[in-house]
């Protein structure tokens, strides 16, 4: 293959990334990096070395309150701020695709999806929608629940559907099998 997806954890915590990124590009490589976008300025420093093709983002929340209570992280700077800074970073390179993921959980509904909507839309229209739905039952808070997968399927479908300018820009991870399989990744 020639695309590599640099997770974790967090990626930018490895102190060899930079060196990692550069041996992947050399090779003719693209690189996926899936970061919470906490450390903006790591991020930033890769991008402006053109080392980061494909960058996936966690939104954490909709809110900072709710990312704060989600991520775990209690610093608003590193779970809202920075992450907001890194997205808008990221998007001023026309050569870097940027994905922005929210995990949907116990009440998601449609109004959440226009939410979520609305925060990318302050980027601009180079930004992918990503919605994970909760996989498996694995998540630092117990309480919260994967919802129904051909209810969250059929929300963003009206939704792509009542909104044009999100056709072809909106991606659904409904199981854990499109976690490895490429062919579960649903597409709108």
């Amino acid at each position: 293959s020639k695309m590599f997806k640099f997770t974790g954890g967090e990626p930018c915590m490895n102190p060899l990334l930079e060196e990692e990124l550069k041996i992947v590009k050399q090779k003719g490589g693209i690189v996926f990096l899936d970061t919470n976008g906490s450390m903006n300025n790591i991020i930033k420093n890769l991008l402006e070395k053109k080392l980061i093709d494909v960058l996936g983002v966690s939104l954490k929340g909709l809110t900072k309150g709710e990312a704060l209570r989600t991520s775990g992280i209690m610093n608003e700077k590193l779970c809202w701020e920075n992450v907001i800074d890194t997205i808008k970073n990221a998007l001023t390179y026309s050569n870097v695709r940027v994905i922005v993921t929210y995990v949907a959980y116990d009440n998601f509904n449609y109004n959440d999806l226009l939410n979520f909507a609305k925060i990318l839309n302050k980027f601009g229209k180079g930004v992918y929608l990503k919605i994970n739905n909760l996989c498996g039952n694995v998540h630092r808070d117990e309480n919260i629940k994967a919802i129904d997968g051909s209810k969250l399927k059929n929300m963003i479908m009206k939704f792509t559907e009542e909104n044009e300018e999100w056709k072809k820009r909106v991606i659904l991870i409904n199981t854990s099998d499109a976690v490895t399989d490429y062919s579960k990744i649903l597409f709108f």
